[in-house]
């Protein structure tokens, strides 16, 4: 039998590491598709030319070589792995499985930035594999605005919560803290050289607080 025990409720499943033409394949990625047609056979080349090697049903779920696709007798064929063999399968009879994120996870839960300095929040979606846009919003843009790509930029003194949020409705936040705008004289220290410092203390400093040099 070309399957022996296999059943076709089960997932083809994959190896950590793979083996292709004999070379060791550690970075190698599989994505789960459902198969659409009934009796879909995978043959032992992308072409309809190639040798049939075994029959898919509907609704089986095989695992497909990412980044591979090739164009051939009006089909584009996808390689495929089923027992840890590679073969080929026509992607008119493949639907690619989305899998939607149950958490979404930020690099900062509380952060602080400047008026006018800025401040870059990174979301990573979970489980592994799950796909999905995120969509940025601040609860106050007059305190602090953010970006489609989760910069922070800041605009007034005050507080701000700042969303990220799943297509399926997953949100995390992060509190963000808008300080008053630095200036050069923020950096100005004591050990300054003189002809330096003489040169610093001219420069425009806030005019709300009128800061002068402070020590370290």
């Amino acid at each position: 039998s070309l399957y022996g025990d296999y059943d076709h409720t089960s997932v083809y499943q994959l190896a950590a590491y793979d083996v292709d033409g004999g070379t060791i394949n550690p970075s190698e990625q599989l994505i789960p598709y459902e198969v659409t047609g009934d009796s879909v056979n995978y043959r032992d080349k992308p072409s309809t030319s190639g040798k049939s090697k075994g029959t898919l049903k509907k609704d089986d779920t095989v695992q497909v070589v990412a980044g591979y696709a090739q164009v051939a007798n009006g089909y584009t064929w996808y390689k495929i792995k089923v027992n840890n063999n590679y073969y080929y399968v026509a992607s008119d009879y493949l639907k690619k499985i989305i899998i939607a994120p149950t958490e979404i996870v930020l690099s900062e839960t509380k952060c602080s930035v400047a008026v006018e300095g800025k401040f870059t929040l990174n979301a990573a979606i979970r489980p592994a594999g799950a796909e999905s846009d995120i969509t940025w919003s601040s609860s106050d843009k007059t305190i602090a605005k953010v970006s489609s790509a989760g910069v922070i930029t800041g605009v007034k003194e005050g507080t701000a919560v700042i969303t990220a949020k799943t297509e399926n409705d997953i949100k995390a936040t992060c509190t963000v803290t808008v300080t008053e705008k630095e200036t050069l004289l923020d950096y100005i220290t004591t050990d300054a050289p003189e002809l330096l410092q003489r040169i610093l203390r001219n420069y425009p400093c806030n005019p709300n607080t009128n800061r002068k040099i402070r020590p370290i």
